[in-house]
């Protein structure tokens, strides 16, 4: 899983992708999971604090797990 936009730098969630390893793939399972990416060192500059892009990083992260399982079932 790859992330921009939350740290100064691009970075690979591999925590995130650990801890998928062998769950249902559903919403809840998503959910549960994206909130706490250890990785996530997120910047805060004058268009957003560290605090909404964390927020938008699990927000955007449950979604494109979704897309992906849609994708895939399709």
């Amino acid at each position: 899983v790859g992330v921009t936009g939350v740290n100064a730098v691009p970075f690979r969630a591999r925590s995130l992708e650990k801890r998928l390893v062998g769950q249902v793939p559903d919403r809840m399972t998503f959910r549960s999971t994206c909130g706490a990416m250890t990785e996530a060192d997120a910047m805060e500059d004058l268009h957003a604090s560290a605090e909404y892009r964390r927020h938008l990083l699990s927000v955007f992260a449950v979604r494109a797990l979704q897309r992906a399982c849609e994708r895939a079932a399709g």
